[in-house]
């Protein structure tokens, strides 16, 4: 072993006089006698490794054993301090003129020149209001922050905040100024996004449909500042004009938190019973910065479009055709018919084809024509004025019974069962009609 080193507060670092197999390589760290569960990384050289340990090293003799490189095991020891204090600096530069406590921000740096949570309450504080000794100023201790109260802040005051470490001695004082309290100065805005699994905003969305447009605001100091309800509206931070209210009312708009992270960043949008492109523009009062966003509300999807397959097969009086399709809605998704009256339908032969009893589509969208005699019609289909398709249709005779072409064996059995004695149905034979086609009997 080369050289060994606590790094920080959790790792220590092994230097070897050459590369090593690390492969064969373990580590045993141990405080005295009570072992440390540790974790090894060697560096691509193989010349060292860090241990790092889950906690911080407390304060100890301590023991690190290698084995595996030689015959007998490489020992080395250290003494290692607890983690300590070394510097902190003040991070706060300016308060705000407002009532109400504000995060007042230090951070400390250990021995090993990294920062660490330092308890608060581990300092000494005094605030002094130098411009305005009356209005005091006083700092909140609470875990590992701080918190400063202000008492009729007034913009330019300058507030001389001092922190001690009561361990070490260690301060520092700042001259922190008031600031105008913040106010929105920018706005920026997202693209409208449409309530989720929709690709679209339609007509009549409500705010539990969660169409949005994501917004961001900042103050003069370049803060982000969560939109609210409070600042949106005449005579407050925000207002925002509707290129038209019967698409998007402003009135109707509130801010929402879009990710569920508890932090309020978009604009919920309510949108009224009228479909068309809208903009909505958002004037910060104070400054006059602008910002719009547009987008297009929709009517709901309708049935767009149905073309047909002109069925082949042989057409009979009271049998059913089905007739294939296809058919769109108004945003070009393929759907199927739900009822027969999606379409208006004309038939040049009422007699054969009746389109106000004779056409039928099922739950499943199946479309199916009932010839009710024989002739010849064309059946046409109209969607608000516009012919869709046409089917055409020769009808023959409804079936009848033509001729037996099979005695069933059921029907022998009967007859021997009933000594001879028996009423024959259509189920005991195979029955052709005049199209040569086998009669199903129910």
């Amino acid at each position: 072993i080369g050289r060994i080193s606590a790094i920080n507060a959790t790792t220590l670092k092994v230097t070897f006089n050459k590369p090593v197999d690390t492969k064969k390589a373990a580590f045993v760290v141990k405080n005295a006698y009570l072992p440390v569960d540790v974790k090894a990384q060697f560096a691509e050289d193989a010349k060292s490794v860090t241990l790092t340990a889950e906690n911080n090293f407390i304060a100890g003799d301590y023991t690190v054993t290698v084995k595996g490189l030689t015959e007998t095991d490489l020992v080395s020891s250290l003494k290692i301090d607890a983690q300590k204090l070394a510097s902190f600096t003040i991070k706060t530069t300016q308060l705000l003129a407002k009532p109400g406590a504000q995060d007042f921000i230090y951070e400390a740096v250990d021995q090993y020149g990294e920062a660490f949570n330092y308890a608060s309450s581990n300092f000494y504080t005094t605030a002094y209001n130098v411009t305005t000794p009356a209005n005091t100023a006083t700092v909140s201790l609470n875990g590992n922050k701080m918190s400063v109260t202000l008492k009729n802040p007034t913009a330019k005051d300058n507030i001389v905040i001092t922190l001690v470490d009561k361990a070490t001695g260690i301060s520092q004082t700042q001259t922190i100024t008031v600031v105008p309290n913040a106010a929105v100065n920018t706005v920026s805005l997202g693209q409208a996004v449409p309530k989720k699994d929709n690709d679209r905003i339609f007509k009549n969305e409500v705010a539990g449909d969660k169409v949005y447009i994501p917004v961001s605001l900042k103050d003069q100091y370049g803060n982000e500042i969560a939109i609210a309800n409070s600042l949106i509206g005449a005579g407050k931070d925000i207002t925002i004009i509707s290129s038209d209210s019967a698409i998007v009312d402003p009135s109707n708009i509130t801010s929402m938190d879009s990710n569920n992270d508890g932090v309020n960043d978009a604009l919920n949008i309510v949108t009224g019973n009228k479909a068309g492109s809208v903009t909505l523009t958002l004037i910060v009062n104070k400054t006059g910065n602008t910002k719009s966003v547009s987008f297009t509300v929709y009517d709901p999807a309708a049935l767009g479009s149905v073309s047909f397959v002109q069925p082949e097969e042989l057409f009979v009086a009271k049998e059913p055709i089905t007739v294939n399709y296809t058919a769109a809605d108004t945003f070009g998704k393929a759907v199927k018919l739900a009822n027969v009256k999606d379409l208006s339908w004309f038939s040049t032969n009422t007699s054969v084809v009746d389109t106000t009893k004779d056409i039928a589509v099922d739950a499943k969208g199946v479309l199916t024509i009932t010839p009710q005699a024989k002739g010849t019609t064309v059946i046409s289909a109209f969607l608000k004025g516009a012919k869709q398709g046409e089917i055409s249709l020769s009808v023959n005779d409804a079936a009848v019974e033509t001729r037996i072409t099979k005695v069933l064996p059921t029907a022998l059995t009967c007859f021997a069962k009933n000594g001879g004695t028996y009423t024959y149905t259509g189920k005991d034979f195979e029955i052709n009609d005049q199209y040569n086609r086998v009669i199903k009997y129910p």
